[in-house]
């Protein structure tokens, strides 16, 4: 009885994130990843021309900052598309972003997380692959 409007909320929201992630996992898909030792899901797709992540902590409030990382698929150099510090506010469970200046969407592109929690571990997890726009016409 004494669950406020906000809890019910963010309950109703969690469980829905963490059906529409068991989905998306269900489907063999080369872009989305969950981590092994269950820190978080991450999927990454295009919606149109943009570029869209979704995030899934299992516990968010054990993290200090992450940073999401890009590279063409050779994975060479990966550099920060996203950043998100969480020392001073609280990080939610889901998070739904997108990659304002993406990559062309005629190459494969990497992308990963960077993870360092409140004990200042940085874990660096495996990019997930988003496929190429195949751009040709067929006749």
């Amino acid at each position: 009885m004494g669950l406020s409007v906000f809890n019910i909320r963010r309950n109703v929201l969690t469980v829905l994130a963490m059906l529409f992630f068991l989905c998306l996992s269900a489907q063999e898909d080369e872009s989305t990843l969950v981590s092994s030792d269950s820190t978080f899901t991450m999927k990454i797709y295009r919606d149109g021309y943009k570029v869209k992540m979704m995030l899934y902590f299992t516990h968010p409030s054990t993290i200090q900052s992450i940073s999401v990382e890009r590279s063409e698929l050779n994975g060479r150099q990966f550099s920060q598309c996203k950043y998100f510090d969480f020392s001073e506010k609280q990080l939610m469970d889901t998070i739904i972003k997108t990659d304002n200046y993406p990559l062309p969407a005629s190459v494969d592109i990497l992308y990963r997380l960077r993870i360092i929690n409140k004990e200042g571990v940085t874990r660096v997890y495996p990019p997930v692959k988003l496929a190429a726009v195949n751009t040709r016409k067929s006749n």
